[in-house]
């Protein structure tokens, strides 16, 4: 019975807190009737950076009440900023929603590219480090494909392009370390497969040059001189002042005759 009664009391103090909270004058915002967009707007806009909630408050009344207005597409376009200003994990999901939202309802506004520009972006700022969930790796590197070919002569897709490299490598960084482990662990069927993975779904990656060095040194292991030469060579000659380009054009002058003899052996 105890029990029951301070949980009661808990329950009202949360919802007297919450009315309370809801009804200040602080977050109350007053729209007299002779409120036109224009001046909605300007003030959402003028407090939007010091009072992003308050702010969007003012952006939503405007989309509601004025759906017809020229200054609406832009309120809807800030609402999402607002989110997006704030920060957080949640926030950039809120602001994902948001500018989802208004790419949908007019693509061919100028602030169109802007927004599928921070959707990817928001993806960006919400993704993990090589090893550890890629998922929203992937969703930016999607939403960056779709910026770039959708409005590709904008300022933004060239933007989108230098974000997309980061987003590709280090989605790419992620397999390099899968492989790894099983090229440490020799497990060598599943090493060479997500190398070549690899390779097949993120060509430019920034650091090719380490898995070839990688593969060669697979491939010397499991006795297949041939192609241990091939990327050897790859390594060396496309990256010739790299760590691994270095690694191995040091290694092919001290053991290249050497590889090539057993070659000559496997074809015997």
């Amino acid at each position: 019975m105890k029990r029951k009664v301070i949980i009661l009391v808990l329950s009202i103090s949360l919802f007297s807190l919450f009315f309370t909270g809801c009804g200040s004058k602080k977050d109350e915002i007053v729209i007299n009737k002779e409120a036109t967009p224009k001046t909605l707007f300007e003030k959402a806009f003028k407090i939007s950076k010091k009072h992003p909630e308050k702010a969007r408050k003012y952006f939503r009344e405007i989309v509601q009440l004025f759906p017809n207005s020229s200054y609406t597409p832009e309120a809807k376009y800030q609402i999402g900023y607002t989110y997006y200003r704030q920060k957080g994990f949640d926030n950039y999901l809120l602001a994902i929603q948001e500018f989802r939202d208004f790419v949908a309802t007019y693509p061919s506004h100028p602030l169109a590219p802007q927004a599928q520009f921070l959707i990817a972006f928001c993806y960006y700022k919400m993704m993990r480090k090589p090893g550890r969930d890629q998922d929203n790796t992937y969703s930016a590197i999607k939403e960056f494909k779709r910026l770039i070919s959708t409005y590709p002569l904008t300022p933004q897709a060239k933007d989108g392009k230098k974000y997309l490299k980061k987003c590709e490598d280090n989605a790419a960084e992620s397999i390099f370390l899968i492989a790894h482990f099983y090229y440490r662990t020799k497990a060598y069927v599943a090493s060479e497969r997500r190398f070549k993975q690899l390779m097949t779904k993120y060509p430019n990656y920034s650091y090719m040059d380490k898995v070839y060095w990688y593969l060669a040194k697979l491939y010397q292991k499991t006795k297949r001189y041939e192609l241990t030469l091939e990327y050897f060579k790859k390594a060396a000659t496309e990256f010739p002042h790299s760590k691994y380009g270095f690694k191995s054009g040091r290694y092919l002058k001290r053991h290249e005759k050497e590889l090539k003899s057993k070659i000559k052996k496997e074809e015997k």
